[in-house]
């Protein structure tokens, strides 16, 4: 596994990242947090494909909108399509395992290979692997329907000349939808079979819009299918960085350059132009020649940006208790949060 490889990389990449919003100067800082669940004992995993939503009989989704008005003359089809909960679970599916990969945390056993083994927990001991993930979509709640309400219409004149425009009332319909979906994450320890990792998440979403007149009557509703594909995005992102560590990120400007000394223009436009290493130099040199406090401060937040965490610490500590500036203070605090979490997710590598 290339993890620690690909960390550095990453690291390496984001503090080169340099930014220019406007008129201020920003640095991106990254850091690592640690997995909220810590599963650096059972890094061979094996996760089987999602298992779709079961409807019964009686609850299958109408392949029609129904009719609440009693009016409506269009006939419209559902846009949650036949058998479309098998493919919700195929694409959670391949979520999911889009970002196992992408986290490159685990050694991977995945379907269809997974799949083949049945599930229970102590068919993939024998294989080497520690884990067993299953992933169940636990509601699917389909609900659409017609309904209509009287709007003013403007009709333009008849014989188009600039007459009066006539307003009248009309009958308008319109469609509703909506969905309500979750999914079950379960991690299972291969040698004993208790729960080791667990998280259910749900979601809804929801719209209206009006049926516009055309030559046919005959419709088909706006497909729900982006709503769950976006849904399940989301779950898996929060399931996966809950017991993965990763990386993240976050953009800080400098700090105005107050009292002003013109000849540290330069030290901003070297951020700006990104050129960390030339800006670093310049604001070093200020603080420690007259103890200028933007100068610190940014070298500081300059280091950070770099991966120099402790480094960065230790001077914006010098910082704060030079000035007692609040700003430096607040940005200590957050610089010894972040290299906390840092160290403890270094820890689950």
């Amino acid at each position: 596994m290339q993890i620690r490889k690909h960390l550095v990389a990453f690291a390496a990449m984001l503090a080169a990242l340099l930014v220019f919003s406007g008129c201020a100067a920003t640095v991106t800082m990254s850091s690592m947090v640690p997995a909220q669940i810590n599963l650096s004992s059972h890094r061979n995993l094996a996760v089987l494909s999602a298992e779709p939503y079961r409807f019964s009989l009686f609850d299958y989704p109408s392949s029609l909108v129904r009719d609440l008005s009693g009016t409506s003359p269009y006939r419209i089809e559902s846009g949650f399509a036949a058998y479309s909960e098998r493919e919700v679970a195929r694409y959670l599916t391949e979520r999911v395992i889009r970002d196992l990969q992408r986290s490159d945390y685990f050694t991977l056993l995945l379907p269809p290979a997974s799949d083949r083994e049945g599930t229970r927990p102590e068919n993939f001991r024998s294989l080497g692997y520690d884990a067993l993930m299953t992933i169940r979509i636990t509601d699917m709640d389909i609900d659409e329907y017609q309904y209509a309400k009287e709007e003013s219409v403007i009709i333009p004149p008849a014989d188009g000349m600039g007459g009066e425009p006539t307003i009248v009332t009309e009958l308008r319909h319109h469609v509703t939808q909506k969905v309500r979906y979750a999914v079950e994450f379960l991690i299972r320890d291969t040698y004993d079979g208790r729960i080791i990792a667990s998280k259910s998440l749900s979601g809804t979403q929801e719209q209206s819009y009006r049926i516009e007149p055309g030559s046919s009557n005959s419709r088909i509703a706006t497909s729900m299918r982006p709503w769950f594909t976006s849904l399940s995005d989301s779950f898996s992102r929060e399931f996966v960085d809950l017991i993965s560590p990763h990386w993240v990120t976050k953009t800080v400007s400098l700090m105005k350059n107050k009292p002003e000394i013109r000849s540290l223009e330069v030290a901003y436009e070297a951020v700006k132009k990104g050129n960390p290493a030339v800006a670093l130099d310049l604001f070093m040199h200020e603080w420690n020649r007259t103890k200028h406090i933007p100068s610190g401060y940014n070298a500081a937040i300059i280091l950070d940006s770099m991966g120099e965490m402790e480094r960065a610490i230790d001077l914006m500590r010098s910082v704060w208790q030079y000035s007692g500036n609040n700003t430096a203070r607040m940005r200590l605090y957050e610089m010894e949060r972040a290299l906390e979490a840092h160290e403890k997710a270094q820890k689950q590598l």
